[in-house]
C-alpha cells in the first residue's frame, strides 16, 4: 500500500506540478524564442509563442505516459507491473488490494493511455471509477469527441487495455451499452493506428458472436455506423473479416438488420474482396451477400 501511495504521489507531482514540469519547457522557450533574439516582438507573435508554450506543457504529460507505459510492456519478461499483472490484480476479486490501491493503479492506467484532447492537458475522470476516455460516453457528444481527430491518446496502451479486457471491465461500472458505444466510438477516429483499429474489431465481433451480448449491438445506429466503416476499412483485410462476422451474426436472427443491410449497397464493397480474400474471410462475405440479397428477394 505504502509503495503504491508514493508511486503515485510521484506521478502526481511529475505531471500535475506546473513549476516541476515547466522547467524543461522554460528552458525551451527560452533557447528556441529568446536565444540571441534581440529583435522586437510582435504582440501577434509573442501570442503564438505563449500558445506553444503552454502545448509543449500538455505535452510534457504525455510524454511521462509514454515512458512508463515502454517500462510496462513487457520490456522485462519477470517484471510485476506488466499490464497483465497490473489489470489483474485490479479486475479480480480475490485480490489482495485494497479498494484504495486498485484506484491508484486505475488512475495509473488511465493516466498511461492519456486520452486528451488537443492543445489541453490530460484530466482524469471526474470520479474514481471513470475511465476519462469513457466518461459521459452515452452522449453523443462524448462519441463524436472521441471519433474526431481533436485528441490524442497512447493507442498501442490502449489496444492492450482493450485485448486484457480491462476496458470493458470499467465502462460496465457505468452501464452495459457504454462498451459498444466506446467500440463504435473507436472504430470512427480515422487516426487510430492500426493495431488499435484490428482490436477494436475483434472487440465487436467477440460481442456480436455472444449471445449474451448480441442484443447491445443490434441497433439500427450501431448497425448503420460498422457498415459505414466496413466501407471506410475496406483495404484492410482483417478488420474488414471482423467487421463482417460482426454483421453476420447480427444479421442471424434479426430481419430488420438484414433489411438494413440489404439498403446499405454493402454487397458494393464485399463483392470485390472475394476476389482476393482467403478461405475462411471469403465464407464469411458470402453469407454477408445471403443476408443482403436474400433479404431484398423477401427471403
Amino acid at each position: 500500500g505504502g509503495e503504491l501511495e508514493r508511486a503515485w504521489g510521484l506521478l502526481r507531482e511529475m505531471t500535475d506540478n506546473d513549476e516541476m514540469n515547466g522547467l524543461l519547457v522554460e528552458q525551451l522557450h527560452e533557447y528556441f524564442f529568446t536565444h540571441n533574439t534581440e529583435e522586437a516582438v510582435t504582440a501577434e507573435e509573442e501570442e503564438g509563442r505563449e500558445a506553444t508554450v503552454q502545448r509543449m506543457r500538455h505535452e510534457w504529460s504525455q510524454r511521462v505516459a509514454r515512458y512508463l507505459a515502454f517500462c510496462a510492456d513487457g520490456t522485462q519478461p519477470n517484471h510485476t507491473l506488466q499490464f497483465k499483472h497490473i489489470t489483474q490484480a485490479v479486475m479480480r476479486p480475490s485480490s489482495a488490494l485494497s479498494p484504495r490501491e486498485k484506484e491508484i493503479l486505475e488512475r495509473i492506467l488511465e493516466f498511461l493511455v492519456n486520452y486528451r484532447t488537443k492543445d489541453q492537458p490530460f484530466c482524469k475522470g471526474e470520479e474514481p471509477s471513470r475511465f476519462n476516455l469513457a466518461d459521459r460516453i452515452s452522449t453523443a457528444a462524448k462519441r463524436d469527441e472521441v471519433a474526431s481527430g481533436r485528441n490524442t491518446m497512447n493507442d498501442t496502451v490502449l489496444a492492450k487495455l482493450l485485448k486484457l479486457q480491462y476496458i470493458r471491465h470499467v465502462t460496465a461500472r457505468q452501464s452495459e451499452s457504454a462498451y459498444p458505444s466506446l467500440l463504435i466510438a473507436l472504430l470512427g477516429r480515422r487516426s487510430s493506428a492500426r493495431n488499435l483499429t484490428l482490436q477494436v474489431s475483434r472487440e465487436l465481433a467477440g460481442l456480436a458472436c455472444n449471445a449474451d451480448t448480441t442484443s447491445l449491438l443490434r441497433h439500427t445506429e450501431y448497425i448503420s455506423q460498422l457498415v459505414k466503416h466496413l466501407q471506410y476499412h475496406a483495404g484492410n483485410e482483417m478488420v474488414l473479416f471482423y467487421l463482417s462476422m460482426t454483421l453476420d451474426h447480427l444479421s442471424k436472427d434479426s430481419a430488420p438488420c438484414r433489411q438494413q443491410l440489404s439498403a446499405s449497397g454493402l454487397a458494393r464493397v464485399v463483392v470485390p474482396q472475394l476476389l482476393r480474400s482467403n478461405q475462411r474471410v471469403r465464407t464469411v462475405f458470402l453469407r454477408l451477400l445471403e443476408h443482403c440479397y436474400g433479404s431484398s428477394r423477401g427471403i
